[in-house]
Protein backbone atom coordinates (compact mmCIF):
# COMPACT_ATOMS: atom_id res chain seq x y z
CA UNK A 1 0.00 0.00 0.00
CA UNK A 2 2.70 2.49 0.53
CA UNK A 3 4.06 3.15 -3.04
CA UNK A 4 6.59 5.36 -4.75
CA UNK A 5 5.35 7.87 -7.97
CA UNK A 6 7.11 10.50 -9.53
CA UNK A 7 6.93 13.16 -6.53
CA UNK A 8 8.32 10.23 -4.21
CA UNK A 9 6.45 8.06 -1.75
CA UNK A 10 2.88 8.33 -0.67
CA UNK A 11 0.59 6.61 1.73
CA UNK A 12 0.09 6.38 5.22
CA UNK A 13 -1.88 3.90 7.12
CA UNK A 14 -3.49 4.93 10.06
CA UNK A 15 -5.22 2.58 13.01
CA UNK A 16 -8.47 4.06 13.58
CA UNK A 17 -9.18 2.56 16.56
CA UNK A 18 -5.94 3.98 18.54
CA UNK A 19 -5.12 6.94 16.04
CA UNK A 20 -1.42 5.44 15.28
CA UNK A 21 0.80 5.42 12.34
CA UNK A 22 0.95 1.52 11.47
CA UNK A 23 2.60 2.20 7.82
CA UNK A 24 4.86 5.16 7.10
CA UNK A 25 8.02 5.18 4.55
CA UNK A 26 9.82 6.61 7.35
CA UNK A 27 9.77 3.22 9.70
CA UNK A 28 10.17 5.73 13.04
CA UNK A 29 6.69 7.34 12.45
CA UNK A 30 5.66 3.75 12.99
CA UNK A 31 7.66 2.67 16.14
CA UNK A 32 7.03 6.13 17.71
CA UNK A 33 3.50 5.50 16.85
CA UNK A 34 3.09 8.80 15.36
CA UNK A 35 -0.75 9.97 16.05
CA UNK A 36 -1.61 12.29 13.34
CA UNK A 37 -5.32 13.07 14.19
CA UNK A 38 -4.01 13.57 17.62
CA UNK A 39 -1.32 16.07 16.62
CA UNK A 40 -3.87 17.88 14.76
CA UNK A 41 -6.34 18.32 17.47
CA UNK A 42 -3.86 19.82 19.43
CA UNK A 43 -2.60 22.16 17.30
CA UNK A 44 -4.70 25.19 16.76
CA UNK A 45 -3.10 25.81 13.09
CA UNK A 46 -4.14 22.84 11.91
CA UNK A 47 -7.94 23.06 12.11
CA UNK A 48 -8.78 22.43 8.50
CA UNK A 49 -6.08 19.31 9.19
CA UNK A 50 -7.94 18.15 12.00
CA UNK A 51 -11.72 18.46 10.83
CA UNK A 52 -10.06 16.12 7.80
CA UNK A 53 -8.77 13.43 10.37
CA UNK A 54 -11.86 13.35 12.52
CA UNK A 55 -13.58 12.14 9.02
CA UNK A 56 -10.53 9.92 8.01
CA UNK A 57 -11.39 8.06 12.02
CA UNK A 58 -15.41 8.20 11.72
CA UNK A 59 -14.15 5.98 8.36
CA UNK A 60 -15.17 7.94 6.02
CA UNK A 61 -13.64 8.35 2.48
CA UNK A 62 -12.92 11.83 1.49
CA UNK A 63 -10.28 14.50 0.64
CA UNK A 64 -9.33 18.03 0.92
CA UNK A 65 -6.93 21.12 1.80
CA UNK A 66 -5.13 22.23 4.71
CA UNK A 67 -1.93 24.31 4.84
CA UNK A 68 1.45 22.88 7.18
CA UNK A 69 3.98 24.65 8.24
CA UNK A 70 3.01 27.43 5.34
CA UNK A 71 2.52 24.80 2.79
CA UNK A 72 -0.63 24.53 1.38
CA UNK A 73 -1.53 20.27 0.91
CA UNK A 74 -4.19 17.98 -0.41
CA UNK A 75 -5.09 15.55 1.24
CA UNK A 76 -7.26 11.94 0.11
CA UNK A 77 -8.05 9.24 2.17
CA UNK A 78 -10.16 5.78 2.35
CA UNK A 79 -10.59 3.36 4.87
CA UNK A 80 -9.13 -0.16 4.09
CA UNK A 81 -12.75 -2.67 4.04
CA UNK A 82 -13.08 -5.30 6.56
CA UNK A 83 -10.48 -3.34 9.05
CA UNK A 84 -10.08 -0.41 11.38
CA UNK A 85 -7.44 0.91 8.70
CA UNK A 86 -7.06 3.80 7.15
CA UNK A 87 -5.00 5.03 3.83
CA UNK A 88 -4.55 8.59 2.96
CA UNK A 89 -2.07 10.31 1.15
CA UNK A 90 -1.32 13.81 1.02
CA UNK A 91 1.12 16.13 -1.45
CA UNK A 92 2.31 20.10 -2.28
CA UNK A 93 -1.46 21.07 -4.20
CA UNK A 94 1.38 22.81 -6.61
CA UNK A 95 1.70 18.52 -7.84
CA UNK A 96 -1.83 17.40 -7.58
CA UNK A 97 -3.92 17.23 -10.53
CA UNK A 98 -0.91 18.20 -12.82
Amino acid sequence: LLFKNRLGYAGVIIDRDTGNTVGHKNRDEVLNAVNFPQIAAEDESLGDFNVLMQDLMAGNTGGGNYIYEGTKKYISYIPIEDTKLTIFVDKNIRFVFK
